[in-house]
């Protein structure tokens, strides 16, 4: 049990190497700026990305349920944003059809250049000069764009399951079995981090321009999760009890906080692929201890 403990501990003191390595790395090529610059596309894709994937849902399901699910799911995913997801759906409800084809332009044009930058980003950090010709770069782009909005989909789909089985539990089960189901707390930040850990490993996997193996990526990728999961979580608390931020930015400071967190966010996932590419050459190095 002591050895196992040890060996435990000295891979966690590696990992822990690998991911200041990882921080070193993305402050010497640059990875602020690039995040600053994924953060500005990434900001104008998401008012496209509510209207057309709320339009989906109205066209698809046609459920209040289900959009007030996606609606506190988005607002998990992106604090500060819950005035700013409002507004969205109330465009959207009053222009469904237009906003939809506007929405989809604009979010094909907003995504392909944020997957353009976010492949440029993470080639950097993989130390892989050679890109993708135009067509394949933009498909590219254009299918992790589907993929994201497949993953959003699916995940409050699954939260609105969740919680229509707890509805018909409560009316159903006695009293004292209730409590079980105080667990569904933890159903928002599960998805949540599922659905980060998905989208953030599709990235690092199929991103760079060169043959990825599974193995190379599922610890920089639970390690990304875990850390922007805490981060999250930190931020949240802070927009939660510091308020004074809308007073000294005014109307605009739910928009500021929104962008800060859109460049943490990519700052962590720029860090996250610094990270499979250190692990990944580490471990042809000195072998698999993963």
């Amino acid at each position: 049990m002591t050895k196992l403990y040890a060996e435990t501990f000295k891979k966690l003191i590696t990992f822990f190497r690998i991911y200041i390595k990882a921080v070193v790395n993305t402050l010497e090529d640059e990875g602020a700026t690039r995040a600053a610059a994924l953060a500005f596309y990434a900001f104008f894709s998401l008012s496209p990305l509510f209207l057309l994937f709320f339009s989906v849902l109205g066209f698809v399901f046609n459920s209040t349920d289900l959009d007030i699910n996606a609606q506190r799911f988005l607002s998990e995913l992106f604090p500060g944003s819950k005035g700013f997801i409002e507004r969205n759906i109330a465009h959207t409800v009053e222009l469904r059809r237009s906003i939809g084809i506007i929405g989809a332009a604009t979010l094909l044009w907003s995504a392909i250049y944020f997957f353009t930058a976010l492949e440029k980003a993470i080639n950097k950090a993989w130390k892989i000069s050679s890109e993708r010709h135009f067509i394949r770069k933009n498909f590219l782009s254009i299918l992790l764009m589907f993929f994201v909005g497949i993953v959003l989909l699916v995940s409050v789909s699954f939260m609105s399951f969740m919680f229509i089985i707890y509805s018909h539990a409560l009316a159903i089960l006695p009293q004292w079995m209730q409590k079980i189901f105080l667990l569904r707390r933890l159903v928002y930040p599960f998805v949540t981090l599922s659905s980060a850990t998905i989208l953030f490993g599709s990235f690092y996997k199929f991103l760079p321009n060169t043959e990825v193996k599974l193995s190379d990526i599922i610890p920089g990728t639970i390690i990304t999760t875990s850390i922007w999961g805490i981060i999250l979580y930190l931020f949240t608390l802070y927009l939660n009890s510091y308020s004074e931020y809308t007073t000294i930015f005014g109307s605009v400071g739910t928009l500021i906080g929104l962008l800060t967190w859109i460049y943490i966010s990519c700052l962590v996932v720029i860090i996250g692929a610094e990270f499979t590419y250190e692990y990944k050459r580490m471990r042809e190095e000195v072998g698999d201890f993963y």
